[in-house]
């Protein structure tokens, strides 16, 4: 007896186990995978069907229902990718989502219309602003949230604001990669973009930047889409929200896109009609094992989509003020912080995030753009990259020409105004910034004085 008792529990250990890893696997799952799954799913397994086409039993062969029912459910992925949309229609669904007033929207909406095949503005975007009477302040409140749009870079002027805006987006405005987009942009053309950016030891040596850097950098931009708009009715580069994050009454309400991933149901009544109508103990463990696997996967989509709510609120709630005023309040935060407010473990964290994107008031977002990495603290908050870099020019620029700082009285200077950061810290972003080191900037600001004198 306590033999076959060891046995049962090993069984059970096994079976949660596979139900587990099929739950943490469908974590990492984009929705367009989901849709895949679920799609396979419906093709082998009677016992799991979309709710609005829930069937009752006839008493046909198992095997001949399971075909009928599968033929008749049609295939989700063509259904919603092949919605007919154009290109300008796709967008001005992302912008009816906007936060913004009815006048903006006019503007945000006369930009779409004037959008060609490569997803370019037809005009440039003060000609259409100075057109409906807008002036330059309002065309760059708009452009804040038409740069956030889905295909990234789409509604530029041209490929190198395109490229721009993608790399702000999707590279958290890289400083070195701006940089580099510049020396391309001045010293060539559209058409010959591909063959310029092999020029990565020239480059290098104009921006005194590492070359293995450089290059690194050069294979980023070069996949960047120079043509959003061409690209849009391409499956693999669609994009598609699972989450909505709308303000209501001060508060962020986050909903689940259900239009997107159909919901399914159990069909405990076909399984038992099933096994009363099969005699064979055979095939009787074959229906007992599909109808365990489809209670398994709607298990796993729950708890997928409780998870996927669960993270995302953190986020939000970490991430307030950027839904509030713009990109620049994202704070920075790490998947440590998300795991804490969200109460999962860490690891669920990276991979529900996983190509995961929600549509927010500012524009369509993939969750890992929240996710900003801190590098140094003022005492009573986290700094990232950005506010750093904006410091260490500040602090550079106010030096004695004489004697400029080294790295370590840089790093001094920051803790006497409450920046805890490190010497490393502040040489990597210096050199970031193209800055040269002390001894290169004394040298340069005494060439400067010297050539001054002989001019006066």
């Amino acid at each position: 007896m306590p033999r076959v008792q060891q046995r049962l529990g090993t069984k059970l250990r096994q079976g949660l186990s596979v139900n587990l890893k099929n739950s943490i696997k469908l974590l990492t799952y984009s929705n367009i995978e989901l849709i895949q799954k679920i799609e396979d799913i419906l093709q082998i397994n009677p016992f799991i069907e979309e709710k609005e086409n829930f069937s009752v039993y006839n008493g046909e062969d198992p095997e001949e229902h399971r075909r009928r029912e599968s033929t008749g459910s049609g295939n989700y992925i063509d259904n919603v990718i092949s919605s007919g949309d154009s290109l300008q229609e796709y967008l001005i669904k992302q912008s009816g989502l906007l936060n913004t007033g009815k006048e903006e929207r006019k503007l945000c909406e006369a930009l779409i219309s004037s959008i060609d095949d490569k997803g370019y503005t037809s005009l440039p975007h003060m000609d259409i602003a100075a057109s409906l009477g807008f002036n330059k302040s309002d065309l760059n409140r708009v452009l804040e949230y038409v740069k956030n749009f889905d295909p990234c870079g789409v509604c530029a002027e041209n490929v190198w604001q395109s490229l721009e805006w993608q790399i702000e987006k999707l590279y958290d405005n890289d400083i070195t990669m701006l940089d580099i987009l510049h020396v391309l942009k001045e010293s060539s053309h559209e058409n010959e973009i591909s063959d310029q950016i092999n020029y990565s030891e020239a480059i290098s040596n104009y921006l005194k930047i590492n070359n293995d850097i450089v290059s690194e950098k050069l294979t980023k931009i070069k996949s960047l889409d120079i043509y959003p708009g061409r690209t849009f009715h391409s499956q693999k580069n669609m994009i598609y929200p699972e989450l909505i994050i709308e303000e209501k009454d001060g508060n962020y309400e986050i909903r689940y896109y259900h239009s997107m991933i159909p919901e399914l149901v159990l069909n405990a009544d076909l399984f038992k009609q099933f096994m009363k109508a099969e005699k064979k103990g055979e095939r009787k463990n074959e229906f007992n094992q599909k109808f365990l696997e489809a209670k398994d996967f709607l298990q796993s989509i729950i708890y997928r989509k409780k998870i996927l709510l669960k993270v995302a609120a953190a986020i939000v709630d970490i991430q307030q003020k950027f839904f509030m005023r713009g990109s620049n309040e994202l704070i920075p935060m790490s998947l440590k912080d998300v795991s804490q407010k969200a109460g999962v473990h860490i690891s669920t964290v990276s991979r529900v995030v996983s190509d995961k994107y929600c549509q927010t008031s500012r524009g369509l977002f993939p969750l890992k753009y929240f996710f900003k990495k801190k590098v140094a603290n003022t005492g009573d908050k986290d700094v990232g990259q950005t506010e750093l870099m904006d410091k260490i020019q500040e602090v550079i620029g106010a030096e004695d020409h004489y004697n400029p700082l080294s790295d370590e009285k840089i790093t001094q200077i920051l803790k006497n105004e409450g920046w805890s950061t490190k010497r490393r810290t502040v040489n990597k972003y210096r050199k970031l910034l193209h800055i040269p080191p002390q001894k290169e900037r004394k040298v340069q600001q005494k060439e400067l004085i010297d050539d001054l004198e002989i001019y006066l």
